[in-house]
Order: C-alpha cells, then sequence, then structure tokens
C-alpha cells in the first residue's frame, strides 16, 4: 500500500547476505563509453564449500566467516572486508541460535513457520485487501529484540558494495582504503567532517587552501531517503566540510565520501585529473543509560 510516496514493506526474512554485488559504473560527460558500461557481478567472499554435505549451510557460513576472521588473508582485501566479515558473523551466530531460523533452513518439507508466513502474505497480497488492518496476525512485526539484534546486517551489506566498486580497474577514481567510525545518538544531530588535509592527501603536491571552497559528497542515510537525495552536498569552509543529519534509530551505517574530478580547481585537475572516494564514514548510533546523566555531560548534551 502506498500513498503520496511513502509504502510499506513487510520483510518476513530480512536477511540480504551479501556474498556477491551487481556492479556498474558511474560516468561523467567526458567519459569514454566503456567507463559507462555495466561490469557484471563481483564476488565479495570466495570459499571452497564442501561437496555433497548435509551440514547446515548457516553452520558452513559461520564456520568460514569465523576462520577469515581468526587468520590472515591470503590475497589482499580492502580494511572494510573483515570489518563486514565481523558483522556477517554476528548475524550468523543469531541465526544458529534461532530455532524458528534454523527450522526453516533444514525445512524439506517447507511447512515451517517461516513457510506459512511466506504463503499468508502470498495469500494477503493475491485477495487484493492489502489495508495494514487486514493483515494476518502471523504478519505482525518481529520481536523487538529480533529486529535489534540483526541490525548489524545494514551495514554489513553496504560493505560488501565497497568490497565489490573498490576492486574494478577505474583509472578515473582513488577509492582511499580506510573506514572511519563515529558515534552518534538517535535522535540527535549527528555530525560527519572532512577536513581539507584528508582531501589533499589524495593529492600529491595540493595544498589545504586550494580544496577551499570544494564541494563533497555525503551519502544520506536510507532513513533520509523520503526526504533527501541519496547524495548530501556540502562545501570546505574554513578547511572543513559538514554534514549533519538525525537519525532516530540505533541501526549501524557505513557512509561513503567522495569529490567529482569536476569539482577540483584547474590547478589541481592539472595534478590529477581523478575523483576521490575518501574513507568511509561507519556510524555507530550509542543510546546513553538515563542513570548515568555524566555521560550526557561528556557528549555535550
Amino acid at each position: 500500500m502506498s500513498t503520496q510516496g511513502l509504502s510499506l514493506a513487510v520483510d518476513l526474512i530480512a536477511l540480504p547476505l551479501p556474498l556477491s554485488v551487481c556492479l556498474g559504473t558511474d560516468c561523467d560527460a567526458d567519459d569514454p563509453p566503456e567507463l559507462c558500461q555495466f561490469t557484471g557481478f563481483y564476488p565479495v567472499l570466495i570459499w571452497n564449500l564442501p561437496q555433497n554435505t548435509t551440514e547446515n549451510p548457516v553452520d558452513v557460513m559461520a564456520s568460514k566467516l569465523a576462520s577469515d576472521i581468526s587468520s590472515s588473508p591470503s590475497y589482499p582485501q580492502p580494511k572494510y572486508t573483515a570489518m563486514m566479515e565481523k558483522l556477517l558473523l554476528q548475524a550468523m551466530q543469531i541465526i544458529q541460535s534461532s530455532s524458528l531460523l534454523r527450522e526453516f533452513v533444514e525445512s524439506s518439507s517447507h511447512n515451517s513457520t517461516i513457510d506459512q508466513q511466506i504463503s499468508a502474505a502470498q495469500q494477503w497480497i493475491d485477495s487484493g485487501e492489502t489495508s495494514h488492518l487486514n493483515l494476518p496476525a502471523v504478519l505482525n512485526p518481529p520481536d523487538p529484540a529480533t529486529l535489534k539484534s540483526m541490525k548489524c546486517i545494514l551495514s554489513a551489506t553496504q560493505m560488501s558494495f565497497e568490497t565489490g566498486y573498490s576492486r574494478p580497474v577505474q583509472d578515473h577514481t582513488i577509492y582511499v582504503d580506510c573506514v572511519k567510525t563515529v558515534h552518534c545518538r538517535p535522535g540527535k544531530r549527528c555530525r560527519l567532517v572532512v577536513t581539507a588535509e584528508e582531501i589533499v592527501a589524495q593529492i600529491p603536491g595540493a595544498t589545504a587552501s586550494q580544496v577551499e571552497g570544494v564541494w563533497v559528497g555525503f551519502d544520506t542515510t536510507p532513513e533520509g531517503y523520503i526526504t533527501h537525495d541519496t547524495i548530501e552536498w556540502a562545501q570546505v569552509v574554513n578547511g572543513k566540510a559538514v554534514y549533519e543529519f538525525v537519525q532516530n534509530t540505533d541501526t549501524p551505517v557505513l557512509l561513503g565520501v567522495s569529490i567529482s574530478r569536476y569539482d577540483l580547481p584547474q590547478v589541481l585537475r592539472d595534478i590529477q585529473d581523478k575523483n576521490l572516494q575518501l574513507c568511509r564514514r561507519y556510524v555507530v548510533f550509542d543510546r546513553v543509560s538515563v542513570g548515568m546523566p555524566w555521560i550526557n555531560l561528556l557528549l555535550g548534551n
């Protein structure tokens, strides 16, 4: 059901496990055509899985993730790949401990509780009476504790896309391999800052004063998609570009930060004519206990 651009989606199993990503490339006005083509699927995690095993696939994935995290990678990988694997392992461990999800994964008769929810959802859609007032009881939102425990999935999925996008050769873009963790509070103003020094570190010989006035693009949060574009632009003023936003949930997000080469002054383009993808911001939303007012003072609230 949708009204005035707002929609409601029922996720029966909110588990978009990112084992590969579908890639396309952004292209600018004067880019050659080959840079604008779809580049296919990029595998994020590559494992030799056992053949003809009866082991639960969730257990196999959890084991492989744990093995990857505890050992050094056999090939170079972006730093956020390890973060992605840690977040996915959290999700896999939660699934392992859930009798409901385990029943669904292992069911060969397809009559598990989740299978019944899928069937009820199909019948609800087919009925044509898809008002929330007519929502079957089995489709009621899950226990809040379940949603909270699975909040790591969003940022893990975002990190998998970052892994994929950073790997193909892109001669027109510098992709900085780093993640900065930013702590904010849900429902409070969150502030992301990019300094002139961070920008010029990617342009040999450039000075901070040369990027004054340059526009920096910040990915917005999924909550902001309804009222904002997916990218918010901020200018470097007095050596800083600042993006402020409010997120009401405590779901962590990974936000990209970019600069188009066309927004750089010509003197810098003469040095290096490339787009910049700066350190990703991993934003964690901490909840503060009401009984600990000294933390509020520390956070300036």
